[in-house]
């Protein structure tokens, strides 16, 4: 806070110096506000990543749900033709 001596009237050094808090005051709250932003700015980045994340978790799910039914389908292939092969030697024998 800036003061300054002369030989004003005392209303006069109040008004000076209530000037100068209202400047301080008002850099004060932009210097809040733009804190206040920043932190918007982050929580707003950290709820995307989040998102993201869940995103990302969700298609490795799915990745693997189609990996297990792919399986699943192979296996169910491979003992139908296990099934064939069977049939067609005993068809054979007789």
């Amino acid at each position: 806070m800036l003061v300054i001596c002369s030989s004003l009237s005392s209303s006069t050094k109040v008004w000076i110096l209530w000037g100068n808090t209202s400047l301080e005051n008002e850099e004060e709250e932009e210097k809040e506000e733009i804190e206040e932003e920043e932190e918007k700015e982050e929580e707003e980045e950290e709820e995307e990543e989040e998102e993201e994340e869940e995103e990302e978790e969700e298609e490795e799910e799915e990745e693997e749900e189609e990996e297990q039914q792919q399986q699943q389908q192979q296996q169910q292939q491979q003992q139908q033709q296990q099934q064939q092969q069977q049939q067609q030697q005993q068809q054979l024998q007789r």
